[in-house]
């Protein structure tokens, strides 16, 4: 099944960037990616074709005029673009873990629709996501996801993914 990931944006570079960062890491590729801007951002657009030609990405940047809040307007343009026969949509706050897609591909039914939360990690957490481009869904962070859970931060225990076997990427390090 192929699937189009559709981003929700307005005029957050540096949201966006920590979205396709985590999208260029997902443990399954093939997808076809569309920013759906509600707006025309200048420093948007110079981004994502900067962004789209120095990773190659498959990806769509859709835009429309700047008239006030009209989100749901610009999604109508992104599905009109999409090319996917399932389609997964992201607002442009949420970083998805490295798994991702691959739960949504694997969980998706015909007459089902599939949905979740995001978690809410807090300004540290997010400047840390920001700062070191760091992915905290990966194999590879996996500490700082234990540090995290035991922090003050609220909500990131329902948030963290574990999988069928949760500790298996420690003993693989």
């Amino acid at each position: 099944m192929n699937a189009t990931i559709i981003i929700s944006v307005y005029k957050n570079v540096e949201n966006l960037k920590a979205i396709l960062d985590a999208l260029r890491h997902q443990s399954v590729n093939g997808f076809e990616v569309i920013i759906s801007e509600d707006g025309e951002s200048l420093e948007m657009l110079n981004f994502v074709s900067l962004y789209f030609k120095q990773f190659n990405l498959d990806a769509k940047h859709v835009t429309q005029k700047d008239e006030g809040w009209k989100k749901t307007k610009a999604l109508n343009n992104a599905v009109q673009n999409s090319s996917g026969e399932y389609l997964i949509f992201i607002d442009g706050d949420c970083v998805p873990h490295y798994k991702f897609v691959e739960e949504h591909l694997r969980n998706a039914e015909k007459n089902k629709i599939l949905m979740g939360t995001r978690v809410m990690l807090g300004d540290k957490h997010s400047n840390i996501l920001k700062e070191e481009g760091m992915f905290l869904f990966s194999r590879k962070y996996g500490l700082r996801l234990l540090e995290m859970a035991m922090s003050k931060t609220k909500f990131v225990g329902k948030g963290i993914y574990l999988g069928a076997n949760p500790f298996k990427f420690y003993l693989n390090a």
